[in-house]
Parts: C-alpha cells; structure tokens; sequence
C-alpha cells in the first residue's frame, strides 16, 4: 500500500479527527513558563539539557528538575554546576516512573504555561517561544514538537531512529476530535503529534485533567504512553492539541543493537492499539 493510501484509509476510519492547520489568533504575549525536566541520575546528561534550556530566548521561565532516579539525587549537583541559579530548582520524587516526576513538576510549576524535556534531550534556543506562540497563535491547550536524533553514528541509532521516531513533518497542524470518540485514535496521535520530552501545555488544563497517568509510562507494564494517553484525555474534553515543527529537541538513540532493540518493543508497546471496548488509559 502506497503511503498516500494509507493516509486516507487512517482518515476514513478516525471520525472526528481535524487535522487541519488551523489559523493562528494571536501572537504570544508577555506570560511566565516553567520548565520542567525529569531525570534519573545521569548527571553530565541532565547538565547539558538543563544548560540548552536555560539558554532558550523566552523572556520568562524557570527550570524545574525532578529526579526520579535511584541513585544520589540531582540537587547537589547542579548546585556545584550552577551555583545559587535564581531560575533554576530541583525536586526529588517518590518514584522512579516518568509521570510522576513530570506532575510533581507540574504540582509546582509557578508559570501560566509548563513544558516538558527530559534528561539527555537538548533544546533549539527558540524551543520555549516556538511552543507559547503556538499556543497562543492556534487556541490549542497543548502543543507538542518532534524529537530528532542528536547523533546517527551506529546503526542501532539508526533503527532506533526508524523504528521508534516520532512526528517530523515541517507543517504546523493543530488536531481537534469533534465528536469525542477515541476509537483507533491512538495510532493517529501517534503519527500526528510529538513525545512527552518536546511538549507544552497550559498549566490549569493540564492540572483540569488530572496530569499524567502514573500507571503508564517507563517502567510500567505499558512500558510509555503516558503522552499519547494525555493527548487523548484533552481531545475527548474539547481541546485542541497541536504539532510545532519549529519547536525543536534533539533526543538521545541507544549506541548498541540490544539497547535498540528494548527501546523499539517499548515504542511498540506503548503505541499498541487499544480495544474499543477497554478504557483507552488503561490499555495505551
């Protein structure tokens, strides 16, 4: 099957999917972001992260770092790295799944807006801006962005990258599911819509809806998904949830065929197309 006819028979079994660009409203104004970086203790490749994002060109934001790791935690670390950084805090959670580290930092988040990065990714320095104005310019509650390999030097980097890429077109869109259905959906946002290290979302909304799922991400059974099933939460509550091609992240690939290997079953796992009859956040 060619690739255009896969497109339209995904669009003939998804009723109510838009995904049309929709026209930008405004341009962004003055508000506060946080930032919020989840880590599991690889400290020389959380320094980078929270070094590309503390250079971003955004008026207004802090950094929050949650560490969800198992070993010595972050915050004395990026003490001796940083020193007493007025824009920068660190966080330890409870447990080791990424969601939870990612609403503890939400919990706190003092910005109108929250965006989401992980440990070892590396952020454009207009990253924070391409994620408000398209807030902003489209109306979305939640804007997501491609992860791009930051090096191809092996060739399990490179199936890591085919297998378990996410969206990289270069056309901004803005989705919106008219008639609150989520059957099949979850193989459409996972082809439309960016990973939970390149995302932005307004903070009461993402609060209204309960944050990210705990019982799914890294470390679960569903081994991810807590993104995709976030996406789908707003687009049955009426929200709008776009794709910033601007927004760039640059996303660490396993060097070795095995580490390539785990990360493809976790990809495949955590997009696995839910039952129409289970509870879409429990089985995605």
């Amino acid at each position: 099957m060619e690739p255009e006819d896969l497109r339209a028979a995904l669009d003939e079994q998804l009723p109510g999917w838009d995904g049309e660009s929709r026209a930008r409203l405004a341009a962004a104004p003055d508000c506060h972001v946080t930032v919020v970086v989840t880590a599991r203790g690889r400290h020389e490749a959380l320094a980078a992260s929270v070094e590309s994002v503390l250079d971003c060109d955004w008026r207004s934001f802090d950094v929050v770092v949650v560490d969800g790791g198992k070993g010595p935690g972050s915050a004395d670390f990026l003490r001796e790295r940083f020193g007493a950084h007025p824009q920068l805090a660190a966080w330890r959670s409870h447990a080791t799944a990424c969601p939870f580290a990612r609403n503890a930092g939400l919990a706190v988040a003092h910005g109108e807006i929250v965006a989401f990065t992980a440990e070892g990714a590396l952020v454009d320095e207009g990253w924070i801006r391409a994620l408000v104005d398209a807030l902003h310019g489209t109306g979305a509650e939640c804007v997501t962005g491609p992860a791009l390999p930051l090096e191809l030097e092996t060739p399990a980097q490179a199936l890591a990258a085919g297998l378990t890429g996410s969206a990289n077109e270069s056309t901004p869109r803005t989705a919106l599911l008219a008639d609150h259905t989520a059957e099949r959906l979850a193989v459409r946002v996972a082809e439309q819509l960016g990973p939970g290290l390149n995302l932005a979302a307004r903070v009461d909304t993402l609060r209204a809806v309960g944050g990210f799922d705990p019982a799914l991400g890294a470390g679960t059974v569903a081994r991810g998904a807590e993104d995709l099933d976030l996406y789908i939460r707003l687009l049955q509550a009426g929200h709008a949830v776009g794709f910033q091609p601007d927004a760039l992240v640059w996303r660490e690939l396993p060097r070795d065929l095995p580490a390539a290997r785990r990360e493809a079953f976790a990809h495949g796992m955590a997009s696995a197309r839910p039952s129409p009859s289970t509870p879409i956040t429990a089985t995605i």
